[in-house]
């Protein structure tokens, strides 16, 4: 089964954020790391309020995000 359709949105979230990071050539081990610590930091949040998972998706990006431009990382630019 792939995270896509697991039924946990937190996978599904980490997907989706790979996916993006991915595409911009932007995976390396430390940000896989940097993705697996929101995905872990935010699991308490959904199990607080389960009405969230619709949510989830962006508040990982956005973790992430912030996580990298602490490092002085840059997250990547949408190309339209």
């Amino acid at each position: 089964m792939d995270a896509m359709t697991s039924g946990d949105p937190l996978l599904n979230a980490r997907a989706l954020v790979l996916r993006d990071l991915a595409a911009q050539g932007l995976v390396d081990p430390h940000t896989v790391s940097v993705v697996e610590d929101c995905v872990a930091e935010r699991r308490w949040w959904l199990s607080q309020w389960e009405r969230g998972a619709s949510f989830v998706d962006g508040l990982v990006a956005q973790d992430v995000q912030d996580a990298l431009f602490d490092e002085a990382r840059r997250w990547p630019i949408c190309g339209g």
